[in-house]
């Protein structure tokens, strides 16, 4: 019984670590992301000021086109975005690493400043595939904070 024990314990230690060392290596993150250009199928969630009470609203038909900002040399974009009721926004903002900032340049209802934060999702290889987007607008007038989540669905000619 002893000889037994003897020859299994390393045996159970060898198989142990072999497994331990098999699940480092399934989950790949990527500090870089790259081809962020493309539209974007967006839903979401929001709360808001609405007649001076904050509420919760769902966002969906939300589409985001990412592009380059035309003629920037480093990594300025810019974002088109239409939604339900013709409401239509144009961000600016500066991309590094895995997220873009951006600030609203245009914007149907006329509510600002409403700051935007990309946090982009990738393939196994780095290239973005979606992104969650957290909106923050501080003022106490016009409040709004939202999470939202964009699938890519087209990639954009890096001419457009």
């Amino acid at each position: 019984m002893k000889n037994s024990k003897k020859i299994l314990m390393p045996l159970l230690v060898g198989v142990l670590v072999i497994l331990g060392c098999e699940n480092k290596h399934e989950q790949i993150t990527y500090d870089t992301v790259t081809e962020i250009e493309g539209e974007y199928i967006c839903t979401g969630e929001c709360i808001v000021t609405d007649n001076g009470k904050r509420v919760v609203v769902t966002v969906s038909g939300e589409t985001d086109r990412i592009g380059r900002y035309p003629k920037a040399k480093e990594n300025l974009y810019q974002v088109r975005i239409t939604g339900n009721d013709d409401f239509k926004e144009l961000e600016i903002g500066a991309f590094n690493g895995r997220t873009l900032l951006t600030a609203t340049a245009e914007v149907s209802d006329s509510t600002y400043p409403v700051l935007e934060e990309y946090i982009f999702d990738t393939d196994e290889f780095g290239k973005a595939i979606g992104f969650t987007k957290i909106v923050r607008n501080p003022s106490s007038k016009n409040f709004k904070t939202c999470v939202i989540y964009g699938t890519k669905v087209e990639v954009i000619s890096k001419n457009q």
